[in-house]
């Protein structure tokens, strides 16, 4: 016979010794099966049940999950009567019928009361047993009555004392177990210290640890855990509310006494905006309906959170530290991090030019490495597609558009002096981060450490090619600002936007392009209506953003003298462009007639030559549109596709004709 099986039995001899003591010797009548029950019980089974009672560790697991039980309610002897009378229940059909017919009661405390020979004298009694009682039953403190009130066995506590460690199938869409035993973790490659404050504070002092910033809470907290050798159930509350939302009280319940009964800690993450329907102040229900009750049970508690708002109002914060991570990583941190990584999943990186291209945090690199583990890839250049994948993910914006550029340095055709000047920007990205780490320069620059490029020069010379440039050879996304949705007539709203872009370019890693920046980069100017003020204000918060980010800006103008002085005090770059001479127009008119295009005999000496006043955007204007119309005759592509081309781009832009004299040799084929 199992331990369960002699409780239930136990108990029903009891409940019928007390019958007798009241003079109800007929207790079992229209009960057979049950009398028979009872009357099977032996002596030494009996012997047995007390001796695992009295050293559980030593007995079944339904002895220790009983005893467990017991720890909880306390050793009150009248709780354990209550629990007695509801695994009998359980086990034995009958036995409800029974304690109704003979008691008038169903399983309460006042029939455990009776069970036991204990008459409550004070409320304050009953409200302690139905305090106790209800961190394993479904108990309402709020009833009146609530010593009658129905006490019954679920499901969930009769598989956990029967041995069952399965998680409660209402918890199953959000929970997950976190054994600290079983459970393997690498090292943390950063933030030991926080792991081992929340250690010490959950250990010592408080209840509850909460973790304040992005990427890698809920690692540290699987780290806590192990420090604390104590199993965890790790929530995402983001989950959980939308799961409980059919039946609030339901869910809460059995997320305690999955904590209780267990003696887990719970870690809660991916707190979310989001609600319990027709709830408000997400934050002070949380702390009202989750988080306090959990920390009056003694639970211990890790709630991570991205904001830094404490979940718990001043009467409840006492128990609870906030730690708040490092908003951002340094260099040699995210070194450590990229470099301990790749040797956990065996893949050889250069790991400081990841570092330099992309801003991820522990977790997303790790996600990283074993996407790519998991897909069986070879080329280690595939982890920055996957990489460019995962920051992405952090958020589309609306202010503007990412591009992965396709453009090399080597496509843009430019004087060699002004090359020069673009790879001494590249050096400057690709070095920025490192440079301040390792010389020690944090003090000296603790802002203004952005890459800073201002481009000049007129239309079509090659300054938004150049940046797609940068961008390719630094193997980093260009997201191009928006100005027209950057800019708002609304107060404030134009601040709101310019910020919307540096957060997201800070948590992609992605260079900030302002195209046409002297419209938003302009001049201050005299306030003489309120509309300049604003606007002033507007030019005086880009500034100070630009001093807080450490990315990369390039901003790109047609007319340097309209940008604000105070704009281009913080510009480490300034590089201009011209028109392109006439061996930089040579180039450009040989990179477009390549073998892949058919064409006769093209003068590029001529073309480069007759028309000086070209631009790179021009000539490659007027070549697609030459291909454009000898593909559409079916010819292959020659000096007159070219020359009309010309032609028509000339009279689009001046309204002037041009006339086949001033053509020269080819003059004819424009007869």
């Amino acid at each position: 016979m199992s331990f369960l099986e002699t409780t239930a039995k136990l108990i029903l001899l009891r409940c019928d010794a007390v019958l007798k003591q009241r003079g109800n010797d007929m207790g079992f009548k229209n009960f057979s099966l049950l009398k028979m029950q009872a009357e099977e019980l032996r002596e030494d089974e009996v012997r047995q049940w007390i001796e695992e009672v009295e050293a559980p560790n030593e007995g079944s697991i339904e002895a220790q999950r009983y005893s467990r039980i017991l720890d909880i309610f306390e050793r009150y002897e009248t709780l354990q009567s209550l629990l007695d009378i509801a695994i009998a229940a359980y086990i034995i059909p009958e036995f409800e019928p029974y304690i109704e017919a003979n008691f008038g009661l169903k399983n309460c405390l006042e029939l455990a009361g009776i069970v036991e020979g204990e008459k409550f004298v004070s409320e304050a009694d009953i409200a302690k047993y139905a305090r106790l009682a209800s961190m394993v039953f479904d108990i309402d403190l709020k009833d009146d009555q609530i010593r009658y009130a129905a006490v019954n066995m679920s499901s969930q506590l009769m598989a956990y004392i029967s041995g069952v460690d399965e998680l409660d199938s209402l918890l199953s869409g959000s929970s997950v177990y976190f054994s600290c035993g079983k459970s393997k973790l690498h090292d943390l490659f950063v933030s030991e210290d926080i792991a081992e404050k929340g250690t010490e504070w959950l250990k010592d002092t408080g209840d509850v640890v909460q973790l304040c910033g992005t990427g890698g809470k809920q690692f540290l907290a699987k780290h806590i855990a192990g420090n604390l050798q104590k199993d965890f159930l790790l929530v995402d509350m983001d989950a959980f509310i939308r799961e409980a939302s059919s039946d609030r009280k339901k869910y809460i319940n059995a997320i305690k006494k999955e904590l209780v009964l267990k003696n887990l800690g719970v870690c809660f993450w991916n707190i979310s905006e989001q609600i319990f329907p027709g709830e408000r102040n997400e934050g002070r229900n949380l702390e009202n309906i989750v988080f306090a009750p959990l920390m009056r049970l003694g639970v211990k508690q890790i709630i991570c959170t991205d904001s830094e708002e404490n979940v718990f109002t001043e009467k409840n914060s006492e128990r609870s530290l906030m730690i708040k991570l490092p908003e951002k990583l340094s260099y040699k941190n995210k070194v450590s991090i990229w470099e301990g990584l790749a040797k956990l999943y065996e893949i050889e990186l250069n790991t400081e030019d990841f570092v330099a291209r992309y801003a991820l945090s522990a977790s997303e690199v790790s996600k990283a490495m074993k996407e790519y583990k998991k897909l069986g890839l070879k080329d280690t250049e595939k982890i920055a597609d996957i990489c460019s994948s995962i920051a992405l993910r952090k958020g589309a914006n609306s202010v503007g558009r990412v591009i992965f550029p396709i453009v090399k340095l080597d496509d843009v055709k430019l004087k060699p002096e002004l090359k020069e000047e673009i790879g001494e920007v590249m050096m400057g990205a690709r070095g920025i981060r490192k440079l301040i780490d390792k010389w020690n320069l944090s003090s000296l620059y603790p802002y203004g450490r952005s890459v800073c490029a201002l481009m000049t020069g007129g239309p079509g010379t090659g300054k938004t090619m150049t940046a797609n440039a940068i961008a390719f050879e630094l193997g980093m996304p260009l997201f191009q600002v928006n100005i027209s949705e950057i800019m708002d007539k609304y107060i404030g709203e134009t601040e709101k936007n310019l910020e919307k872009a540096f957060q997201f370019a800070e948590k992609t890693n992605a260079i900030l392009f302002f195209d046409e920046a002297d419209s938003i980069f302009g001049k201050r100017t005299e306030v003489s209506e309120t509309k300049d003020r604003y606007a002033n204000n507007e030019i005086s918060f880009l500034l100070q953003r630009i001093e807080a980010f450490d990315g990369i800006v390039i901003m790109a103008t047609n007319i340097m003298g309209n940008i604000d002085p105070a704009f281009l005090r913080r510009i480490r770059y300034v590089l201009h462009f011209e028109n392109p001479d006439l061996d930089v127009r040579r180039e450009i008119w040989r990179s477009c007639v390549t073998s892949d295009v058919p064409h006769g005999d093209i003068d590029i000496d001529y073309l480069a030559e007759q028309f000086s006043d070209f631009t790179g955007s021009v000539i490659k204007t007027v070549f697609l549109n030459a291909c454009a119309s000898a593909a559409g005759k079916g010819e292959e592509l020659g000096m007159e596709h070219l020359l009309r081309a010309i032609s028509r781009e000339i009279r689009k832009t001046t309204s002037i004709t041009l006339q086949p004299e001033a053509l020269g040799r080819y003059a004819y084929l424009m007869r």
